[in-house]
């Protein structure tokens, strides 16, 4: 996925809350709430300023992607996956919110749980993309120390290339699993250890696959 896409995608997220938020201004009471504990709301605020606080926070943060991505082409990738997942995250909060303003009385317990969830799935998946995008970009990606002890710079390329493309794909794979697994409540409590020993896994097996395409680029270059 090519950076601007993202920034296409959190265009196409912020006019979805837009329009969810003017859908049902008519329909919130004149306070509403902004905060809850336990699932119990405990702060309030003027519709209004419920409605269009998170839209208009939202639009800055787009700018500001935009803006920084512009100025620093070395980090706009993570520049706009970074921002990309806020505007994902406070979008999300902002269509909930108001569900729960208007009268659907939704679990906010469970809510929060999924909402975090799905963040910590993107984040992962935004990895994985970030990764397998990496190709071509010697400074960016994985680093491992036997490939800085060899100098043969073809060598370092294709594994390298391959590394990062297989460790993208399995943080894409934990990434896809974490955000479905968000949407059941009973199995939100073990996303985080199944978040936690996947990585220790990925970061084991990647560094076995790339000693393992290493040692065969090398042996190949051997008997040429």
């Amino acid at each position: 996925m090519k950076t601007n896409k993202l920034q296409i995608v959190s265009v196409i997220i912020l006019f979805i809350a837009l329009i969810a938020t003017l859908i049902l201004y008519s329909a919130l009471p004149e306070q509403i709430a902004v905060h809850w504990t336990k699932g119990i709301a405990d702060k309030f605020t003027t519709r209004f300023l419920g409605a269009f606080s998170l839209i208009v926070v939202s639009i800055g943060i787009f700018i500001l992607q935009v803006l920084l991505s512009r100025m620093n082409q070395a980090k706009k990738v993570f520049y706009n996956i970074f921002f990309f997942l806020i505007i994902v995250a406070l979008s999300i909060t902002q269509v909930l919110s108001l569900l729960w303003n208007t009268g659907y009385k939704l679990d906010i317990s469970n809510i929060g749980g999924m909402v975090g969830g799905i963040i910590i799935g993107l984040i992962f998946l935004s990895v994985g993309i970030f990764l397998r995008n990496t190709k071509e970009k010697l400074h960016a990606g994985v680093h491992l120390g036997f490939w800085l002890a060899s100098n043969k710079a073809l060598d370092n390329y294709i594994v390298r290339k391959k590394t990062n493309n297989i460790a993208g794909i399995a943080f894409e794979i934990l990434g896809t699993i974490l955000i479905l697994l968000s949407f059941f409540p009973k199995l939100q409590n073990v996303s985080f250890n199944i978040a936690l020993w996947s990585t220790v896994a990925i970061v084991i097996f990647t560094y076995i696959y790339s000693s393992f395409v290493y040692r065969k680029e090398v042996n190949k270059d051997e008997k040429l």
